[in-house]
This record gives structure tokens, sequence and C-alpha cells, in this order.
């Protein structure tokens, strides 16, 4: 009994300790049985901050021990109501040495994979990002949560 209480006890302090309270939107999506399928997207639907500061935009990926890649290729798709843009980005999950990038204790990993940084939106309107992996699998496996994030950026704007 006396574990479970301090199990549940440190899993609560991890989760107050892990919020970034700066980030202005974040969601994640969590894959059933940690299986990504090819032609399915994770969607992510919000209105733009505003157009005069910088904003971080991230992805977040939770994987664990059964992702059997040292990398991971994304295709992202930003659908505005007056814009349409195509991004492909790549991420080690391990380094040469064949240790897992992230941050995470035991099989689970968390991987924050930069998508923008110190970005300005152009204009105010709501936005669909849609996320998929690039891979060759049509199930990817090993993926358990895929997330979003846009945070206020910290460096000064070049603009």
């Amino acid at each position: 009994m006396r574990i479970a209480k301090v199990s549940v006890f440190i899993g609560l302090l991890t989760v107050f300790l892990s919020c970034d309270r700066s980030a202005w939107f974040e969601q994640f999506i969590t894959l059933p049985d940690a299986r990504w399928h090819a032609d399915s997207a994770a969607v992510f639907t919000f209105q733009t901050p505003d157009t005069l500061n910088g904003y971080d935009l991230e992805i977040i990926l939770r994987s664990n021990e059964n992702f059997p890649y040292s990398n991971l290729y994304l295709f992202l798709e930003r659908q505005g109501e007056n814009s349409n843009v195509i991004d492909t980005l790549e991420h080690l999950m391990t380094l040469p040495d064949g240790k897992w990038t992230g941050k995470g204790y035991g099989a689970m990993k968390e991987n924050l994979i930069r998508y923008k940084l110190n970005y300005r939106f152009e204009e105010n309107e709501k936005i669909n990002l849609f996320v998929r992996h690039g891979m060759r699998d049509v199930y990817l496996k090993g993926v358990e949560d895929v997330g979003f994030r846009i945070s206020l950026s910290q460096e000064k704007s070049s603009r």
C-alpha cells in the first residue's frame, strides 16, 4: 500500500514539474496500441495568437522501446484560411552510439522536435496542422502520443 502511495505521489510530482506554464497552446493525441498508421494524421486546430510576437512551434513525440528506427521523418501540413504550407522534418531518435534521445525514465521517451523558432504568424486565422509520419511502415510501432505546442519565444524578434 505504501509503495502505491509513493508511486502516485511521484507521478503527480512529475506531471506538475513537467508542465510548461509558458505554453500558449498544447495538445496531445494518443495513438491506439502505440501504432501510427501512415494515412492517419494527428490534427491540431488553433486560432493564431497574434502577429506581433514570435512563437516557438514544437512537435512533441512520446515513444517507447518498440520504436524500430534511429530517425523519424514527419510530414506537416499547415492549412490556414488563406494559406497552405507543407514541410518535412527529420529527427534523430537515437545517437550514433545507440543511446535514445529525448527525456524520460524507463521505456518511455519524450522528444521535443523544433518546427519553427521565433515564428511570427502573418495574419490572425484558424489553422489546422496535420502531422503524419513519413516512414515506410504502414503501421509505425512504438509511438504513443503526438503533441503540438506553441509558446511565446524567448528570442528577440528579428522583425
